[in-house]
């Protein structure tokens, strides 16, 4: 048969044979073909050759190869766009303020916070008030209703205590007003620009902007300062609400009053009252004896009436704000320090109920020390979880100690020798753990008023133990206190504080010496930069966390800012000329009124001659 395509080869018919010759295998030609024969291919049919095994072995081999080059390439696919896609979620996360994974602390969901390792700054607005001063803290109250919180602030004037007829200062730099000492005043918080401006009789350092009084939508504020001066304030107008009535059994004219706090109502007008300390003696000669001992007074909300005082339990100053809170019972306790720099006090806390009965002297003492005083609030968290705020102390003998509020037992104390402090401690979660930490400032020298330098940490809060060692140093002395921004998790919060520093020795830390005759309060107004190293004084602000390198960001530079600090200049002898041109019948009372001030220096209470006179031709 042919195979395949291949025509076929001839066929013939085999002849019988007999049996015989097949058993002799006799093989014969057969005689004649069935068909006609065919001209055979050319192409003869052969089986293929079967291939080595080396071959076969080789094929496998590549093909592993190849599969695994193939899964290979798959697999960097698959990283390249599983990395594209975190990346694509970790820069969403950047800008939605939420950065998944990495350092940081839980936000309840599992997820974890990476805080900000530094701080863009940018300049909102400036307004400079070159006739003015202020110690006090800003409030924030929406005074137009625009919906943006705008900046409330109280403040001194030039005019306090610098010259004997102050009221004719008044006249010639404070736009005419007859009382122009202190005040407060309110700026827009979109522009800067100045919304009102209410003076008053003294200087004006505590501010508190927490209540409505007379209900028309614009939170009023409390102003209190030097001179017995407190007084409220229309939080839209600044139109004066009522003020601290002369109190020949109350108020004390050499005295301050600090940061006011409101409690309940309790003359039961529907409006809350007011908790303040009265005392503090600015005049007072250091290691003079105590002339004016401090009060905690109760004032009406609605009137400022006097509703209960009571002295200090240990008959010394006080320069302290009150505080209160409440227990784990709900009962409420009033915490309130005496002393100062140069006098001996202690911490008391006494219940609210014995305060508004007009009677402290059953006081409980927390802590006391015979040489310095108890001068700064302390910060109230809760360390202990327990429900009840603890407090947290700074005392000026540069003693930190820490609270329970429930209790009164101590948590930690923390000293920190040959120092004093000023400095309420700041508040923030620094480390990772659920324990607030505390950014406190010091004061290095041989004390109030003379210090070489200043040193800034944090303390653990659960401890008290630095977390900051060693120090930042700075060369100037520091009175402000830190405040800090919270931030979601713990250990994400940042401290902001201020610093002083001479420029070029920006922590030096040696000592130095007055010059023969430089002694009391004008020891704290010698400028320390250029009589130590001959160089200018900076004031910077910093702001903090514990992913930053020390002693942080700059968010406020003095030296950077000169040109704007110095852009309103105030000329005050030209201001005078002009008042005098004007007004010249003024010069010869002036001249008059110095003659007889020289003649009767001696009589400090000699009332001036000439002022009703002078006020008569100026008003």
């Amino acid at each position: 048969m042919s195979r395949g395509p291949f025509p076929y080869e001839d066929v013939y018919l085999d002849e019988q044979r007999s049996s015989e010759e097949e058993e002799n295998d006799i093989s014969e030609t057969p005689s004649k073909p069935l068909m006609s024969g065919r001209k055979k291919s050319k192409i003869q049919l052969r089986d293929p050759k079967p291939k080595p095994t080396w071959y076969y072995r080789r094929k496998k081999c590549c093909l592993r190869i190849f599969y695994s080059l193939l899964a290979l390439i798959s697999l960097i696919l698959f990283v390249f766009v599983l990395v594209k896609v975190v990346k694509d979620a970790v820069t969403m996360g950047k800008n939605e303020g939420l950065l998944q994974m990495g350092h940081g602390s839980s936000t309840g969901g599992g997820d974890e916070l990476i805080p900000c390792d530094g701080f863009d700054v940018e300049q909102v607005w400036v307004n400079n008030f070159p006739t003015l001063t202020t110690e006090t803290a800003v409030r924030m109250v929406d005074v137009n209703r625009d919906g943006i919180l705008d900046v409330i602030l109280g403040f001194g004037t030039m005019a306090y205590g610098l010259f004997r007829d102050q009221y004719l200062l008044c006249k010639i730099y404070y736009e005419g007003e007859s009382l122009c000492f202190g005040g407060m005043m309110a700026l827009d918080g979109v522009s800067g620009k100045e919304i009102w401006r209410h003076y008053s009789i003294a200087e004006i350092f505590a501010v508190n902007c927490e209540e409505d009084i007379d209900l028309d939508g614009v939170k009023d504020c409390l102003g209190a300062g030097r001179a017995g001066e407190f007084e409220l304030v229309n939080g839209a107008t600044g139109e004066q609400m009522w003020t601290f009535e002369n109190n020949v059994e109350v108020r004390e004219y050499v005295s301050n009053l600090y940061t006011p706090q409101y409690i309940d109502d309790i003359d039961n007008d529907n409006i809350p009252d007011i908790i303040n300390v009265h005392g503090g003696d600015p005049a007072r000669d250091r290691g003079e004896e105590v002339r004016s001992v401090a009060k905690v007074i109760i004032f009406s909300g609605k009137t400022g009436a006097v509703l209960a005082h009571s002295h200090v339990p240990d008959g010394e100053e006080s320069y302290y704000s009150p505080q209160v809170y409440s227990k784990g019972d709900g009962s409420k306790v009033v915490l309130f320090g005496t002393g100062g720099e140069t006098r001996g006090g202690s911490l008391f806390a006494v219940p609210l109920e014995n305060v508004t009965a007009g009677s402290i002297t059953k006081a409980k003492k927390l802590y006391s020390n015979s040489l310095k005083g108890v001068m700064t609030p302390p910060v109230l968290v809760d360390l202990t979880n327990d429900g009840v705020v603890d407090i947290v102390c700074s005392i000026f003998n540069g003693t930190v100690i820490a609270l329970n509020g429930e209790t009164y037992e101590v948590i930690w104390n923390t000293t920190v020798p040959f120092s004093e402090s000023y400095s309420t401690p700041g508040a923030g979660y620094f480390n990772d753990d659920d324990i607030p930490d505390f950014m406190i400032i010091f004061n290095y020298g041989p004390g109030y008023p003379l210090y070489y330098y200043s040193q800034v940490t944090i303390l653990d809060g659960k401890t008290g133990i630095p977390l900051i060692d060693p120090a930042m140093k700075m060369s100037g002395s520091v009175q402000s206190s830190s405040l800090s921004i919270s931030f979601e998790g713990f250990g994400n919060d940042a401290f902001i504080y201020w610093g002083l520093l001479c420029e070029g020795h920006e922590h030096e830390t040696t000592g130095f010496t007055f010059a023969e005759g430089v002694y009391g309060p004008a020891m704290s107004r010698v400028n320390f930069c250029k009589e130590r190293f001959g160089t200018k004084d900076v004031t910077r602000q910093f702001i903090l966390n514990q992913n930053m390198k020390l002693p942080g960001d700059v968010l406020y530079d003095s030296k950077l800012n000169f040109d704007i600090e110095h852009s309103n200049k105030l000329n005050a002898t030209i201001l005078a000329i002009d008042f005098l041109k004007d007004h010249p019948e003024i010069k010869d009372l002036v001249i008059k009124d110095a003659l007889e001030r020289h003649h009767s220096h001696s009589d400090k209470t000699d009332e001036h001659p000439s002022r009703s006179k002078m006020l008569e031709l100026t008003g």
